[in-house]
């Protein structure tokens, strides 16, 4: 189990802090790697979307191809709560009223 936690300083406009953290590492999720995470905000949030963010796995990429759906192009835009919510990865835990970090949860070869 790895466990991290921290809050990106440059996030460019219109863009969230658990995307952004997606973006960069989770592609490495969906590797051959045995690799299961989750992206998340404290707050229960990620900027204008309800969810607190989403699980990633190595089956991510290839589920969403499965449905049609393009994984690297709607991380490159920057909106992958769309594509995370049709493959119901999405957490949604509601406000919390608290925002101390986003945290990431990984399982690595589990």
């Amino acid at each position: 189990v790895v466990v991290a936690a921290g809050i990106q300083q440059q996030v460019p406009a219109n863009r969230t802090h658990i995307a952004q953290l997606r973006r960069r590492y989770g592609p490495g999720c969906g590797s051959e790697r045995r690799i299961m995470a989750l992206f998340a905000g404290t707050d229960g949030i990620d900027g204008p979307t309800d969810a607190a963010g989403a699980f990633v796995s190595p089956r991510t990429v290839e589920r969403a191809r499965e449905a049609r759906l393009d994984a690297g192009a709607a991380l490159a835009r920057n909106d992958a709560c769309p594509l995370f919510a049709a493959l119901g990865d999405l957490l949604v835990t509601g406000p919390t009223g608290t925002n101390v970090s986003d945290i990431f949860i990984g399982l690595v070869n589990y």
